[in-house]
């Protein structure tokens, strides 16, 4: 068990993702640096999780996101673009999540405006892990020791 636990710690820091580095990773890759078993949703667009800042103590801190500077709604269907404010024609959001993903799934309008689609969107390929903030495009969320 230490063996493993030395190993993916050796590689978080080959690729970069010690304490130091408090620069935005790409988009995606947010579950591999936060725990979605924690993870909240409130008013519909606001994500709260624990995220790793400091992979040398395994130390976490609380972040939230506003999503609508991470989604947008695209004719019905959910999909990462920055400052695309899903929430002005998406509702009933919630998420779900398992060992390896953390869907958000919400009623959107459709291009007409017509009727409601639901749609799912991984919140892994949407997100990032900025030095223990959560993170879209140029945003990043707020950091606090605990969460709510």
């Amino acid at each position: 068990m230490k063996a493993i636990v030395t190993f993916i710690l050796m590689v978080a820091l080959a690729l970069g993702h010690g304490a130091s580095s408090a620069a935005p990773r790409t988009n995606g890759g947010f579950m591999g640096f936060c725990a979605f078993q924690g993870a909240k949703l409130a008013d519909g667009h606001w994500l709260g999780a624990y995220c790793l800042y400091d992979v040398s103590t395994w130390s976490y801190s609380y972040t939230w996101i506003d999503l609508d500077h991470c989604l947008a709604n695209n004719g019905g269907e959910l999909i990462s673009w920055e400052d695309g404010a899903f929430s002005g024609s998406c509702n009933d959001c919630s998420i779900a999540n398992t060992s390896t993903t953390l869907h958000l799934t919400c009623a959107c309008w459709d291009p007409q405006g017509q009727k409601k689609l639901s749609s799912t969107i991984d919140l892994n390929t949407a997100l990032h892990d900025a030095g223990g903030c959560a993170g879209c495009f140029s945003h990043t969320g707020n950091m606090s020791w605990e969460g709510p």
